[in-house]
């Protein structure tokens, strides 16, 4: 690449001795935005950080040594979750549930929330039995939700 079209900052990092990532070349070795990098840096995780940082002027270049791409991408390997039938990866915390125990769940809560609505009116109508029903059902599918 010719030195004359690099930005001030490549030139800058490139002039360093030894051989570092800019930010962005680091998120393009892991395969993630830029912006995750960034997210990391400003939480403080430092193992998920750069190992330098330097000042140009007022601008900040966070510097990244090889090892420190290959350590982040094991960090974000061991939180990544593989969908077992799907194939395929998403970053982040492990999911509690699976995609078919979500909807599950998703359909307990619209049930209990349905027998709640139910058991107001049923009150208010008068229907003091059918009331105490719903409001069973209710309490008997959140009881299934908290386990």
């Amino acid at each position: 690449m010719d030195s004359k079209k690099l930005d001030p900052a490549t030139k800058f990092v490139r002039s360093l001795s030894g051989d570092y990532y800019l930010l962005r070349e680091a998120a393009v070795a892991l395969g993630v935005s830029p912006r995750v990098l960034r997210h990391y840096i400003k939480r403080g995780e430092t193992s998920l950080g750069p190992s330098y940082a330097a000042n140009m002027g007022k601008v900040r270049i966070y510097l990244y040594t090889a090892e420190d791409v290959e350590r982040i991408r094991e960090k974000l390997q061991s939180r990544s979750v593989v969908y077992r039938n799907e194939g395929r990866v998403a970053m982040g915390r492990p999911a509690i549930f699976t995609p078919e125990q979500r909807l599950e769940r998703q359909r307990k809560f619209s049930m209990a929330n349905y027998y709640r609505k139910r058991y107001t009116k049923l009150t208010d109508a008068g229907h003091v039995e059918k009331a105490e029903v719903a409001l069973r059902k209710a309490r008997q599918l959140e009881e299934e939700l908290k386990r």
